[in-house]
């Protein structure tokens, strides 16, 4: 929630991510001017987020699988390759 004494982003909601870990939040209210109207101030917020990726979750999620398809298709074939012997 973005209360008006506050910079930053309260996090009591946010649910957490397997991926993702969120180190910090702010947020910026700016009145912004666009050329299609001069002269009508629009309230802007923005908001950032800085993210710090988690590196085991491409491990189990991804390179665990592959290699474990990957011997078990060894296992598979090998089988065929000792009666051709």
């Amino acid at each position: 929630m973005l209360t008006n004494s506050t910079d930053h982003i309260d996090m009591d909601v946010f649910r957490s991510h397997g991926e993702w870990d969120v180190v910090g939040t702010k947020s910026v209210g700016i009145a912004q001017q666009f050329d299609s109207d001069p002269g009508v101030m629009f309230p802007t917020v923005r908001f950032k987020l800085y993210l710090r990726r988690k590196p085991r979750f491409y491990i189990i999620n991804i390179v665990a699988p592959c290699v474990l398809l990957s011997i078990l298709a060894l296992f598979v074939f090998s089988p065929v390759v000792l009666r051709v012997w």
